[in-house]
Parts: structure tokens; C-alpha cells; sequence
């Protein structure tokens, strides 16, 4: 859970619980006295279900390092227990639908991906952005591996029309958020037209991003993703260090094993 909204949910908690209190002990009519216990059962009712929230964020969370340590077979594993525990709110019943998808992708299995995406919900609403971004940003790329175009095409317009939907009041981070993955998509088109600059930049971003995070296949992704670029460009040197290290960071998934198999290719 992001820290600055976990300080403003436990401090209007604290606030209700305070003027709860303070109604029962001063207050001077049987309405004023029975308002205060009522704030204070709704605020105990709250306190309940926000440690409940956490404690099914912290599983959930625990899980989704499968996803960032490179292990999909782990996530796959562990996510029906997931599911028939957690599934029953829509948060996060689509947030475990979407790291089940993102695994299926990490194997090479792209028609799984696309299946398990449809279950997570494209509907418009704002408090669900983050979630709703990237299942179209996933739809658009996976599509795109997969060789449908036309189909990453639809799903790129789609997060484009989503963005502009957002209220104002918005937070920031989650318009950057989206910004980003934006971004991320118009450097798919401009690698067509052979803007190879913009991409790199962005990319070594995102990889020193996942350094940050201590996430490992984000920093394997954009590795890779950097070795397709350079090999557009004709740069082997680059193109070769950027598969290694795909190659010995990325275990099992797909891209280390194609990273693997391109490499015994140059070197023949």
C-alpha cells in the first residue's frame, strides 16, 4: 500500500475515533452521546477491515515477487489458493488475474495471457486506474508478441482514450503512471518508423527503474527489449551485451531462453 495513503486512512481514522470519544465523555444530550458511539463502533468497524485489507495486501504482495523475481511457475502455483481466499473483491480478484496473465506471458504462453486478461474487468473507474491501465497496456503488448496488430492497435487507442477520462483530482503518481505506459507503447510504433533513440532512452529508464524496485524482470524485460533495438540498428556489440545479461538474469522465462538460443546463433 502506498505510504502516503496509508498515513491519511490511519490519521481520519485516528480523528473519528478522537471525536467519537470525545462526544461520549462531554456530550450533554442522549443524541450527542449515542452520536459518539456511534462514530467510535463505525471507526472500530473500519479498523477492522482496513487490518484485514492489510493482511490480504501483504499475501497478495508476497505472491507478486514471484512475478518480480523471474519465478512464473511459483505465482501459477501459488494463485488458486490466492483466488479462493482473496477473489471476492474485485481489487483484488483482477490484480491476481493480472499477475496470472503476466506469467503465462513470462513463459512464451501468450494465448493463456490473453484468455486469463479477459477476466479482468476494462470498465472505467477511476479508483481501480492503476489495475485498468495495465491490463490494456498488457492486452496491447501481448497482442503485439502474439503477431496481432491490429488487436495491440485497438488496445493502444483504448489506453489513450482512458487517460482522457481520468478526473482532474486524480493523483499525480497514477497519471504518471499511465503516462508512462503510454510512452512505453508509442516507442512500439516508433521502432517500426525507426525511431530507435526514443526507445533506448526509455528503456534503459525503465531498466534503471527495476533496479531501484529490486525488480528483476523488469530489468530482464527492457534488457531484452533493448537487444531487439540495437539489433535493428545493426549494433552487435550492444546487442550481444544486452542479451547476455537477459541470458543470465532471466532463469527460466521465455525471453532468457530466446536470449540463449540468439546468442548461440552469433556465436556461430
Amino acid at each position: 500500500m502506498n505510504k502516503k495513503v496509508f498515513k491519511q486512512i490511519v490519521g481520519t481514522m485516528s480523528y473519528i475515533v478522537i471525536s467519537a470519544t470525545f462526544l461520549m465523555l462531554i456530550g450533554e444530550t442522549l443524541f450527542t452521546k449515542t452520536l459518539g458511539l456511534a462514530l467510535l463502533c463505525v471507526a472500530v468497524f473500519a479498523c477492522i477491515q482496513f487490518a484485514v485489507s492489510i493482511s490480504r495486501s501483504k499475501k497478495v504482495d508476497k505472491a507478486t515477487e514471484f512475478i518480480h523475481d523471474c519465478e512464473p511457475d511459483s505465482y501459477i502455483n501459488a494463485f488458486p489458493a490466492l483466488l479462493a481466499k482473496h477473489g471476492k473483491n474485485r481489487l483484488y480478484h483482477d490484480l491476481l488475474h493480472l499477475n496470472l496473465s503476466t506469467a503465462h506471458f513470462m513463459k512464451g504462453d501468450y494465448a493463456t495471457a490473453l484468455s486469463v486478461l479477459n477476466r479482468v474487468s476494462l470498465a472505467f473507474v477511476s479508483k481501480y486506474a492503476i489495475i485498468v491501465n495495465c491490463a490494456i497496456y498488457n492486452s496491447a503488448t501481448i497482442n503485439y508478441e502474439a503477431g496481432n496488430r491490429d488487436l495491440a492497435v485497438y488496445y493502444y487507442e483504448m489506453i489513450k482514450q482512458y487517460r482522457l477520462k481520468l478526473p482532474a483530482k486524480t493523483q499525480s503518481d497514477v497519471v504518471e503512471f499511465i503516462d508512462k505506459h503510454i510512452g512505453l507503447l508509442d516507442c512500439i510504433w516508433g521502432i517500426e518508423q525507426g525511431d530507435y533513440a526514443t526507445a533506448l532512452v526509455l528503456y534503459q529508464k525503465m531498466f534503471e527503474e527495476g533496479e531501484k524496485a529490486n525488480n528483476l524482470y523488469i530489468r530482464v524485460a527492457f534488457m531484452f527489449s533493448m537487444s531487439r533495438v540495437y539489433g535493428k540498428m545493426g549494433d552487435l556489440p550492444n546487442q550481444t551485451a544486452c542479451l547476455q545479461y537477459t541470458a543470465a538474469h532471466g532463469k527460466y522465462i521465455y525471453i532468457a531462453q530466446v536470449a540463449r538460443d540468439m546468442l548461440n546463433s552469433i556465436e556461430k
